[in-house]
């Protein structure tokens, strides 16, 4: 029964495996997994729709809805198997890379603000208005050619 509460075994004390789980995750990676996981429950629930959260260049700039820069990428879908599959690959592969990146969470930082920017300035030419997908897939891309060898 310990073992089941998170009490024995190797984890914190009192802490459930999923919390635990969530917990060992690198500071970028529990965000940018936590905001994705809330951004599909409100669009769930139906307080946000998709519809406000999609990057468009002109709804970002002549309409100064700035926060569509960030939530294009926090958007992958209604609550699905797709979704669970979707944060299961950001979260595997966002977590390798800022581990691997070193003690600091800068360099991932950079890197993804990197990544967004250059999917943000392709977007249009794309015709893609939710980038969530991209940028999971462009940080599988990025781990498979650090790590070849697997």
């Amino acid at each position: 029964m310990e073992n089941m509460l998170g009490g024995g075994g190797g984890g914190a004390a009192g802490q459930f495996p999923l919390e635990q789980w969530f917990y060992e995750m690198p500071i970028c990676t529990r965000w940018w997994t936590t905001a994705t996981v809330a951004t599909s429950i409100l669009v769930q629930c139906h307080i946000i729709t998709p519809f406000q959260l999609f990057y468009s260049f002109r709804a970002v700039f002549v309409k100064s809805q700035y926060w569509r820069i960030i939530t294009t990428f926090l958007y992958f879908g209604p609550l699905n198997l797709d979704l669970i599959f979707h944060v299961f690959f950001l979260q595997r592969y966002s977590r390798l890379l800022e581990e691997s990146s070193g003690r600091s969470p800068a360099h991932f930082s950079w890197l993804l603000l990197f990544a967004t920017t250059i999917l943000i300035l392709l977007s249009p030419l794309l015709s893609m208005p939710f980038l969530g997908s991209a940028l999971s897939s462009s940080l599988v891309y990025i781990w498979s050619r650090r790590n070849p060898e697997t």
